[in-house]
């Protein structure tokens, strides 16, 4: 999910866990961005829970679909060499 530091900051309850600091958080974005490939989905966190707990199930439902059409390898369980 992705949220701005502003916005994280509004939110209550925000800074009393240790590593709710908007340094910190900015590299863990950072790297985030990093490390992310064009297969992950990011979500904005600043929709309701509600909208995200539906956007997350379409996003599941739809992935499930697509793999039901995919033929596994016969060597999916053989271990690497």
């Amino acid at each position: 999910m992705n949220l701005t530091s502003e916005e994280s900051e509004k939110r209550v309850g925000f800074g009393k866990e240790r590593y709710e600091e908007k340094t910190f958080q900015e590299k863990v974005k950072e790297t985030f961005n990093l490390l992310k490939d064009p297969t992950w989905k990011v979500l904005d966190a600043t929709k309701t829970v509600y909208d995200l707990r539906n956007e997350i199930k379409d996003l599941s439902l739809e992935t499930i679909q697509k793999c039901n059409y995919l033929q596994l390898k016969e060597d999916l369980w053989k271990e690497c060499s």
